[in-house]
């Protein structure tokens, strides 16, 4: 049994027909899926990310705030910051250990942990001083381990004077960055800037607000792809005055890993649906197309040589079991040849 050259060219057309409209179905459709999915994806992952950055901030928060000298402190780091300059080492657990033991055999055994306000006032300017060293010590050591623990592009605690002035405190660094007063630098104390609220919309509303603002602030990199993500928690004094953590998140790494990742379900899945789809059309060839062209290329071949006999036997041969089942249950091909030989076709 032999199926004809004008079948197969027929049958393959066919297929060939529906294949590229398919294939460019599914990729529009795995396009707008794979986008909204990535977007969507994304932004789970920076809310959560803006809920782990508040936790930190807020853990920070407790850390100054706990002290019970600590507007004492906000307020002698910013009046002394250029005395406290001289003498004060960044970044040193051990000058912080020395420090501590020094206070403590100058002051008869007296803990720099759980200094009392009565007895910070008690104390000599040169203890008092030294104080206040060890407090900007610790907490610029807490600083570096919050930023290396989490990845942070940078994290900071500066008071906001004015619209145009913003006094640098404390600043976290981390290894391979310099401490200093560049751009480019990570700020040492007494470092002032302007807040830039044109372009930090959230740090404004804290300034104008004196209060919280529970959301976080997108930022577009300037000439680059991605964006930077910052948190901010004030400290409102009893005088009023303002001052904020902030902590900021480079986005473009999360953002990049989502995308590729998102990217490779996305082509996964795409395979397996070609793969499905080529044995779909294979089936479908194999099922209905190749025993129609056979009952095509038969009959088209008795319309020929009125052959009933050799008619009959062929399609009988025929081996597709939607079509051979469906013959034999309803004696079809026995039928239709009885019709074709009293109408002598």
């Amino acid at each position: 049994m032999s199926e004809n050259t004008f079948s197969k060219r027929k049958r393959k057309k066919l297929v060939w027909q529906v294949v590229p409209i398919l294939l460019v179905v599914l990729m529009i459709a795995f396009a707008i899926g794979g986008g909204l999915a990535c977007e969507k994806v994304l932004q789970l992952c920076l809310n959560e990310q803006y809920t782990g950055l508040s936790r930190i901030i807020w853990y920070l928060e407790d850390h100054i705030t706990e002290n019970p000298n600590h507007e004492w402190l906000l307020s002698y780091w910013e009046d002394n910051y250029q005395e406290l300059s001289e003498s004060l080492v960044y970044d040193s657990a051990d000058a912080l250990s020395q420090s501590r033991d020094t206070f403590s055999k100058a002051n008869q055994g007296l803990s720099s942990f759980d200094l009392q306000p009565e007895e910070l006032a008690a104390l000599s300017q040169e203890s008092q001083k030294l104080y206040a060293e060890i407090c900007l010590m610790d907490l610029n050591l807490e600083f570096n381990r919050i930023k290396a623990i989490y990845g942070l592009k940078y994290i900071y605690f500066s008071k906001l004077n004015s619209e145009d002035n913003m006094f640098f405190l404390v600043s976290g660094l981390v290894e391979g960055e310099k401490r200093g007063n560049e751009v480019s630098d990570i700020y040492m104390l007494g470092k002032q800037v302007e807040p830039g609220f044109d372009y930090h919309p959230v740090l404004k509303e804290i300034y104008d607000t004196h209060s919280f603002v529970d959301k976080f602030e997108k930022k577009n990199k300037k000439g680059r792809t991605g964006y930077d993500y910052n948190v901010y928690v004030p400290i409102i004094t009893s005088d009023e005055s303002i001052y904020v953590i902030c902590a900021c998140l480079d986005a473009t790494t999360v953002q990049t890993e989502i995308y590729h990742g998102m990217a490779f379900i996305s082509v996964f899945f795409l395979v397996i649906l070609v793969i499905a789809l080529s044995l779909m059309i294979f089936a479908l060839n194999r099922v209905l197309l190749k025993p129609l062209g056979l009952v095509q290329g038969q009959i088209r071949k008795y319309t020929q040589d009125k052959n009933v006999t050799e008619l009959g036997r062929e399609l009988s041969l025929i081996k597709s079991e939607n079509i051979s089942t469906y013959f034999k249950k309803r004696n079809i091909h026995t039928i239709y040849l009885a019709n074709i030989k009293c109408l002598d076709i």
